[in-house]
């Protein structure tokens, strides 16, 4: 079976689209898991990676909109790739993020929370018009769902949502901030944040994508049930036309292939 697909933004996208943390070396399980993805993850292994994603079925890929990345998009590319790129974006100037002709981009989540966190709202709403201003339709991520249902309330133009499942603790700094990373830290992620998070996905006129499902990868090291039952929760409380993104570490066993075949059985009976 394939990837249901379904319209997002004008565009037909898979319910599943790749995630791209463990590309960067982010685990959020342990130093030592940040450090074998950084050594599995080279930019010809990850295009070779989103190739095979590209023939089970997904339509797009989230990439952090780095230089290294966009290296990477261009040899992807090259062996003939055309899924979409979603771009992920910081505090860094967005025509060479241009030149990768992303589907669209959005702000990446821990900056945002900082910026609220700290009442810096001003630079969320220049940073969405910058975004928009490059012809792009333009979305905001957050650990909180309270800042989306802020952006909402107060209509800061996002044109969709990246809502994570797990909201990181309160005195979490940004590592685009501190320049420490976090993701080696052992599952930096509170519990008991889904149902409200997902609640905010339903309820939500605009497009949204359902992240960090499998909390960072924890989910993904306990039972194929545990793996199950989380994808079937997501896709039984967002809207039909939401759709979903996972992360993925290839050296031990085809995680795309096995999510791929978990989405489509869920979605089967158009759960």
């Amino acid at each position: 079976m394939r990837l249901p697909q379904v319209d997002f933004l004008g565009r037909k996208v898979s319910r599943l689209i790749v995630g791209s943390n463990p590309f960067s070396g982010s685990s959020y399980l342990s130093p030592q898991a940040d450090e074998e993805m950084h050594d599995y993850y080279t930019a010809n292994r990850i295009a070779k990676t989103l190739m095979h994603a590209q023939e089970v079925g997904y339509t797009a890929s989230i990439l952090f909109a780095d230089s290294l990345m966009l290296r990477m998009l261009r040899e992807y590319r090259q062996m003939g790739g055309s899924m979409g790129f979603i771009a992920q974006v910081a505090e860094f100037p967005l025509p060479p993020v241009m030149k990768g002709h992303p589907w669209t981009m959005y702000f990446q989540g821990g900056l945002i929370d900082h910026y609220i966190k700290n009442g810096q709202e001003q630079k969320v709403i220049d940073k969405i018009k910058q975004m928009k201003d490059c012809g792009i339709y333009a979305g905001i991520a957050s650990h909180k769902t309270e800042n989306l249902v802020m952006a909402e309330e107060r209509n800061w133009d996002a044109d969709f949502y990246m809502a994570s499942l797990h909201r990181k603790p309160d005195d979490h700094v940004s590592s685009a901030i501190s320049g420490i990373t976090d993701a080696g830290k052992e599952n930096p992620f509170i519990e008991g944040t889904r149902p409200v998070s997902l609640e905010f996905i339903k309820q939500c006129s605009k497009p949204c994508i359902a992240y960090k499902i499998f909390r960072g990868g924890y989910l993904a090291r306990q039972t194929p049930q545990m793996l199950r039952d989380a994808l079937e929760e997501v896709y039984t409380n967002i809207k039909p036309t939401d759709i979903a993104t996972v992360g993925i570490f290839q050296k031990y066993k085809d995680q795309l292939q096995e999510n791929s075949d978990l989405v489509c059985d869920i979605l089967k009976n158009n759960v």
